[in-house]
């Protein structure tokens, strides 16, 4: 079986996708502006675009991860909330859409948790137990990362679902002065105004 896989990053100013090895090195790189105001098939049809065109290079690739902006709930497949960033993000089932679209298996979550595990796999924070990640860019957040009895990194996440295995507290992306002139577009309306995503529920 193939090591080889897409990684896909969709922000809020551009979406990039790269073929990257089972040991963390990334072959190829495509970019793309985030269609953020044309929808949200407009921004898979990117993402399509473009994994299409590094799969007419690398014939092998098996599978694909996506770490996306908004509230993810990555059991379920789907983005939970969204600022008005991408407009009409909210509710869309990116793994059902992307599964179709590029004829792979895909798995999703937000970010800057993907952020996070990435520095703990193959970056900056390798080989730490614990672990605060801050990214900054068109939003700002900030998971924790832990490894758990397995030796697996987890990231606490902002969205919890009745499927979802993920332990401890959630945490909210910081509050942010810019946020209070976004619409945050969600499902539970328990999250308020004035972040630049919404907290999650212990």
């Amino acid at each position: 079986m193939s090591d080889l896989c897409l990684g896909v990053d969709i922000g809020g100013t551009k979406t990039r996708v790269g073929v990257v090895t089972s040991t963390h090195r990334v072959l190829d790189v495509r970019e793309s502006p985030t269609p953020v105001r044309e929808g949200a098939q407009a921004v898979l049809a990117v993402v399509a675009r473009l994994g299409r065109e590094l799969r007419g290079r690398w014939v092998d690739v098996a599978a694909c991860g996506v770490g996306t902006a908004g509230v993810v709930d990555p059991a379920g497949g789907m983005v939970v909330a969204s600022t008005d960033t991408l407009l009409g993000w909210a509710g869309t089932p990116v793994v059902g859409e992307l599964t179709t679209l590029l004829g792979l298996r895909v798995h999703i979550d937000n970010d800057v948790n993907a952020f996070a595990l990435g520095e703990v796999a193959a970056g900056a924070a390798r080989g730490r137990a614990h672990v605060l990640a801050v990214m900054v860019g068109t939003g700002i957040g900030a998971p924790s990362c832990w490894m758990d009895g397995c030796g697996a990194a987890r990231t606490t996440t902002p969205v919890r679902s009745a499927t979802s295995r993920s332990q401890g507290s959630a945490i909210a992306h910081a509050p942010a002065a810019a946020a209070a002139t976004l619409r945050v577009s969600r499902r539970d309306r328990r999250w308020p105004r004035g972040t630049a995503s919404a907290p999650g529920t212990p």
